[in-house]
């Protein structure tokens, strides 16, 4: 399955950043904004041209997001022992067309002049890229291949100022990314075996599992089959273990929903006062089908222990009450929320944020202040407790703008956006405003998820308010 991000909008630094992690997204869509300055060279190999510049320097230009020192492709070539390279282990460039029209011919004359464009600047030829104005009738005619690209080893004719410090500083990229490697195998291996003992199963089993789980449920509580898996996160590439369980009941697994007042009903029910998340797939107008999950950061043995995997098999089964949720009481919230107090700028997934703590009277939570150019924003999450579990809370639609939506735009912009997202869960609350919340058990809530939960809610909710914004909805 492909999760695309497809972007235009001059705002992009946030879109790269989550190619330069393995796992999802897979796919970026985008125009030429991002012809320039991103580097997606670690994790991504493949570039596909819809729309085809006539010039050789701007599809070159383009290609260079993933054509870089240290590129994943070049960390294969690399590792390898051969003389002339597979296809498969080269940079990956396809030019979709439609053979019987004029895209071929052009097509044909781009790939002549990137050739040419090559040759030209190393020591496999000469000669410059011509630049034909006119497509005459007999090239159209003209039923000869598509030249293919060249695929010689290239050598510059320029001697580079340092030779020592690419391959230095490949060596050193290289041995970062094997660390990483081993230690998310560790991580997963762990998480694997963690699981297992939870689930009472054997270590030698077939993943993803299969296993009976108990649902709360509006009219009680039904059996199910869970569906067990690690998966990568969309938008960091970290780890994470996932439940996931497909609502079925004895009046099917479609449900209708007509009116703001019935969706809220819903929502409170399903989604509200569970601990699990839920999210809605359309099938019709007005008929959605359900599904619930939870999901939890895997980490290394101090990180992930297996309680944690108990906790969250237990989502699905209890229901509370959010008016009794209560400040932080526990040392381990209270630890967390002073390392902040002490240093306020925290290095998050590569990057520095800059979190305060904010306090009122009958509440405490974390103010993250997220910077695009010369776009300021900030989320504030709150935190609370309730039934041992620690629950962040941020507001992102009020209800004053919530009533301007239709039933369709509330439940896309929660229970189907929840679909695309990783551990949050974005719901309407009593009040029936737009609500993002995180859960994790208070006794196991190790600083590294404590931070992940608080910042990608924080994250996630900025972007629902920046997307409901930028479509005048309020």
């Amino acid at each position: 399955m492909f999760n695309p991000i497809i972007t235009s909008h001059p705002v992009t630094g946030a879109q790269a950043r989550k190619f330069r992690m393995p796992g999802y997204p897979l796919v970026l869509v985008s125009t030429n904004v991002f012809q320039e300055g991103e580097d997606l060279h670690l994790f991504c190999d493949s570039v596909v041209h819809y729309g085809v510049s006539g010039s050789p320097v701007s599809i070159e230009q383009k290609n260079g997001r993933v054509d870089r020192v240290g590129s994943l492709a070049q960390r294969r070539l690399t590792r390898g022992t051969f003389d002339t390279p597979n296809d498969e282990d080269l940079i990956q460039v396809s030019f979709p067309h439609v053979k019987e029209s004029i895209e071929r011919v052009q097509i044909r004359r781009l790939s002549e002049n990137i050739n040419k464009y090559i040759a030209s600047i190393h020591e496999i030829g000469g000669g410059l890229a011509l630049d034909k104005e006119e497509i005459a009738e007999s090239e159209i005619a003209n039923r000869s291949r598509i030249e293919p690209q060249i695929k010689d080893f290239l050598k510059s004719p320029f001697d580079p100022v340092d030779p020592r410090s690419d391959l230095e500083h490949l060596s050193i990229l290289n041995e970062r990314i094997a660390e990483t490697q081993k230690q998310t195998d560790a991580n997963v291996d762990q998480a694997k075996r963690l699981i297992a003992s939870a689930l009472e199963v054997g270590r030698e089993v077939r993943w993803p599992l299969s296993v009976g789980l108990k649902v709360s449920d509006p009219i009680g509580v039904v059996s199910e089959r869970a569906e067990v898996r690690l998966t990568t996160a969309r938008a960091s590439g970290e780890i994470l273990v996932r439940i996931l369980v497909d609502h079925k009941d004895g009046r099917g697994n479609e449900i209708q929903i007509s009116s703001l007042n019935e969706l809220s009903k819903l929502m409170r029910q399903r989604s509200w006062t569970t601990f699990h998340r839920t999210f809605a797939y359309p099938v019709a107008t007005n008929y959605w089908r359900f599904a619930y999950d939870a999901e939890m950061l895997v980490g290394n043995d101090i990180v992930t222990v297996e309680r944690d995997m108990k906790a969250l098999l237990e989502r699905f089964q209890d229901t509370h009450d959010p008016r009794e949720y209560r400040c932080p009481t526990s040392s381990t919230v209270l630890d967390h929320l002073e390392r902040i107090r002490k240093d306020r700028y925290l290095h998050i997934g590569g990057q520095s944020v800059e979190v305060d703590v904010v306090e009122t009277e009958g509440t405490i939570g974390l103010k993250f202040f997220f910077a695009e150019g010369d776009v300021q924003r900030s989320q504030t999450i709150l935190i609370w407790e309730c039934d041992g579990q620690c629950i962040f809370l941020s507001a992102s639609v009020p209800a004053t703008a919530v009533r301007k939506l239709t039933v369709e735009e509330i439940v896309k912009y929660t229970w189907e956006r929840n679909r695309n997202i990783d551990v949050v869960e974005f719901m309407l609350n009593d009040e029936q405003s737009i609500v993002g919340r995180c859960v994790h058990t208070v006794d196991s809530l190790h600083w590294r998820e404590f931070i992940y939960c608080a910042h990608v809610l924080a994250a996630e909710s900025d972007r629902l308010e920046y997307l409901i914004c930028e479509e005048d909805q309020f």
